[in-house]
């Protein structure tokens, strides 16, 4: 599976001097059309509970349903599942958990979970799990509390699950 593509970036070392280094992205082209994969946005603030998603990117063997809220896998194997949200600075404290075939997540069981303690302030929440689930497991997105900001224009909010390997 060719899923490297280099690329000249420029980037700053440390001491500050900058240099062309190679940097790997990965060319979504290339991917097998069998590797289980979901990648959804949220277009509207949301406070406390699941999230909804509303908007899929991305979606190739990994269902959501908007109903349970839940993202159902196919297969057994590890995947990577990540969130990138944006808590809202009228929300006060963040704290958001990823469940694993949990509806209810909390701070002490969980998968993933992010904090942010920015009561007046917004944050960026992000979080990263490499996870071994079983095929039919599911993982849902879950605000303890505060909430996230986004707007039709302004949308800031996305996860993204991608199946590893066996």
């Amino acid at each position: 599976m060719a899923l490297v593509r280099p690329k000249n970036v420029p980037v700053t070392n440390l001491s500050g001097v900058l240099t062309n280094t190679q940097l790997p992205t990965l060319d979504y082209t290339k991917l097998p059309a069998n590797v289980p994969m979901i990648s959804m946005r949220l277009t509207s603030s949301k406070g406390t509970g699941l999230i909804a998603w509303d908007s899929t990117i991305v979606q190739q063997g990994i269902t959501y349903s908007s109903l349970t809220k839940r993202f159902t896998v196919p297969r057994a194997g590890k995947y990577k599942i990540n969130f990138n949200g944006f808590k809202g600075a009228a929300y006060g404290l963040g704290r958001l958990a990823v469940g694993l075939n949990s509806d209810s997540p909390t701070s002490s069981s969980n998968i993933g979970h992010i904090y942010s303690d920015e009561a007046s302030a917004y944050d960026t929440l992000v979080t990263e799990v490499i996870v071994t689930l079983a095929a039919n497991d599911y993982f849902t997105f879950c605000m303890l509390e505060g909430g996230l900001y986004s707007a039709s224009n302004d949308q800031f909010n996305f996860m993204t699950a991608n199946y590893l390997g066996a």
